[in-house]
């Protein structure tokens, strides 16, 4: 005769389980970073910090119950992260939602005419504190050239722009990007990641003294397995 389970044990049973596969999906995995807080509307986001350029030019909107960081780069520029120190083993992977918005007239990541701009840009910053902006560093970028998505400009010997989207990409239109941060460090830099230590955004348009507009949303560091 089989073994017979009573009821309640086998309810009990099941919810430890449904308990453990909750607590073990991938949302539960996953790391948001740099909150962006509904009630700050209008205001420079709380968990970001200004690193160079001007701060103002970035305030924290509420769409249609969504919030958002919006960028608006009129002859400006200006850099802020937000802290993320997190092991490149455990987090290799980031993924974000952006829209660009304006485009800044005659701008080329190449920096062959002396016009570095970009519509928006994201970070992963490594191996360094929230104060100096001095070691290895990829960089997303949302261009304003046609210069193909996937390709590689070495800016500084530690700093590489990565184009990710460019102006062939639909304007405002929210566009969701995955990338894997640890295996393009080691396709660029040929060596592992060190620990990351900040995400970060620019949009810029100083040096074409045009109009860089862009938003930004829902930075999420994820695990390998995601």
């Amino acid at each position: 005769m089989g073994l017979l389970i009573p009821n309640r044990l086998l309810v009990s049973c099941c919810l430890l389980l449904s308990a453990f596969l909750i607590s073990a999906s991938p949302d539960s995995l996953s790391k948001p970073v740099g909150q962006l807080k509904p009630e700050e509307e209008g205001k420079f986001p709380s968990d970001w910090k200004k690193i160079q350029g001007r701060a103002d030019i970035y305030t924290v909107q509420v769409e249609s119950g969504n919030t958002y960081l919006a960028a608006r780069a009129d002859k400006a520029a200006g850099m802020i992260l937000t802290e993320a120190k997190i092991s490149p083993k455990d987090f290799p992977k980031l993924k974000w939602r952006w829209r660009a918005k304006k485009l800044p007239v005659g701008a080329d990541e190449t920096g062959k005419n002396g016009r570095n701009d970009c519509a928006a840009s994201v970070y992963v910053v490594f191996d360094k504190g929230m104060t100096k902006y001095t070691k290895d560093t990829l960089r997303y970028v949302w261009s304003a050239t046609p210069h193909p998505k996937g390709m590689t400009v070495k800016a500084k010997d530690y700093v590489f722009y990565v184009i990710q989207e460019n102006r062939d990409t639909l304007l405002d239109q929210w566009v969701e990007e995955e990338v894997n941060f640890a295996e393009d460090y080691r396709q660029i830099f040929k060596k592992d990641p060190p620990p990351v230590m900040a995400i970060g955004v620019q949009s810029d348009a100083d040096d074409t003294k045009t109009s860089s507009w862009a938003d930004y949303e829902d930075f999420i560091l994820l695990p390998p397995n995601m």
